[in-house]
């Protein structure tokens, strides 16, 4: 994967991009290595780019919060959808498969699981595990619901990790308060 980072008219970072996430990156960016991403995440803060390299900056003004907390929030949602690609398997379509098989389980669980009418997406995959309809439709809405649960689980972390982000006056308590979110994110993402 890209790595890429966008930069003000000052030279301040003001957000971090990948080939693999967007589909279409704007045209102004820089890439970087992915040792400068690991050294920019956790100190994003501290550098400024010139035109020719990234170098040291003096920290603390609003300005630098404002920016901080922007890049922060945005290392989070970008953390988040990395762990939500690891748990649909974007990429290949895959999760609109899982999102009908859940509903025909769903639906047939609804209708009492009639022996006919068994819907061929719980059938298919009966016929293919060895095990029974009724065992299978167990099985699909368990996953559906544990998957529901973990895109909750993110969307909590995320929506209450930016917001207490806000909250802090301080750069260094705002990145290691991000950092904090991304650890909880991953930690998250690992059980899934």
């Amino acid at each position: 994967m890209t790595h890429y980072v966008a930069v003000d008219d000052q030279g301040v970072i003001c957000g971090f991009y990948d080939s693999k996430v967007q589909q279409t990156l704007p045209d102004d960016l820089i890439a970087i290595t992915d040792e400068q991403y690991q050294e920019f995440v956790t100190r994003h803060n501290d550098y400024v780019f010139d035109g020719e390299e990234f170098m040291q900056k003096p920290r603390d003004s609003m300005a630098a919060l404002n920016r901080c907390k922007a890049v922060c929030a945005d290392l989070i949602d970008r953390e988040v959808g990395h762990a939500r690609e690891r748990l649909a398997s974007l990429g290949n379509m895959i999760e609109v498969e899982y999102q009908l098989t859940y509903n025909d389980a769903l639906e047939w669980d609804a209708a009492g699981r009639p022996v006919v009418g068994v819907p061929d997406s719980v059938a298919c995959g009966a016929e293919a595990s060895g095990r029974t309809a009724t065992e299978e439709a167990d099985l699909i809405i368990a996953k559906g619901a544990a998957f529901k649960a973990s895109i909750r689980a993110l969307r909590r972390e995320r929506k209450l990790g930016k917001a207490s982000l806000q909250e802090l006056d301080d750069v260094s308590a705002i990145e290691q308060a991000a950092q904090a979110v991304i650890e909880r994110v991953r930690t998250l993402s690992e059980g899934m």
